[in-house]
């Protein structure tokens, strides 16, 4: 029993060699599994080559055993394969900002068998089931990286020459400290009508968290730039 005790000890060190420690936020879900295949392989080895049980007849018992756990826990083994399933594609990790087909949007704090939980803008946590998320499509707003892009649509007097508008949002976006610096910020003129000029501006900033501040920035800035000019 000890030598098989030690056997399933080394096997188990070997699974967190090769699998955790390359992907400690990533992996553990499927650490855990291997784990469980390790304890039940051994278990019936001691049962069937210690004691000399009938291995056969537990595995069939078992087998049955396990079909009907498997209707009572129908739900929550459903869970847990999703998890498996994510944590194999790897669509997001901990960490990530993600966008929900319904709108639902947070950083990834925590990802374990049943559930994924987001932490939401408004300091809320969302708990999703995994099999909820692994139907739903989603958007990972982190990958390739952080940056966020913002359109943000805005309407000028059309007293103002159209070129003159467009120098003006070229000067409002450089000034702005919101801005990520590293992306090329972009001014399109929309359209044009005898009340308004409609100018779409597109930038980037560092995260989906600095959306509403960097709005609020550009919008102060246009204020000032057009009333001083």
């Amino acid at each position: 029993v000890l030598w098989w005790t030690h056997l399933a000890w080394s096997m188990i060190g070997v699974v967190r060699i090769t699998v955790l420690d390359r992907r400690p936020s990533k992996a553990r879900l499927l650490q855990d599994l291997m784990v469980a295949v390790v304890y039940v392989g051994v278990s019936l080895s001691i049962l069937g080559f210690v004691f000399g049980a009938p291995v056969g007849t537990l595995v069939a018992t078992s087998g049955a055993v396990a079909v009907i756990l498997g209707l009572a826990l129908q739900n929550t083994l459903g869970d847990v394969f999703s998890g498996v399933a994510l944590t194999l594609g790897r669509p997001f990790g901990i960490g990530d900002w993600i966008q929900l087909g319904d709108g639902t949007e947070g950083r990834v704090i925590e990802n374990n068998w049943r559930s994924t939980q987001l932490l939401t803008s408004a300091y809320n946590v969302v708990v999703l089931p995994n099999s909820v998320l692994a139907k739903v499509g989603l958007t990972n707003l982190t990958r390739p990286d952080e940056t966020h892009l913002i359109a943000l649509t805005v309407r000028i007097a059309s007293i103002h020459q159209p070129s003159f508008v467009e120098e003006v949002m070229k000067t409002v976006l450089a000034s702005c400290g919101s801005v990520v610096r590293q992306a090329p910020a972009v001014v399109a003129l929309k359209s044009i009508d005898a009340a308004a000029i409609e100018v779409e501006l597109q930038f980037r900033v560092a995260d989906p968290l600095h959306r509403t501040a960097a709005r609020n920035d550009i919008i102060n800035l246009i204020h000032q730039h057009c009333r001083d000019r």
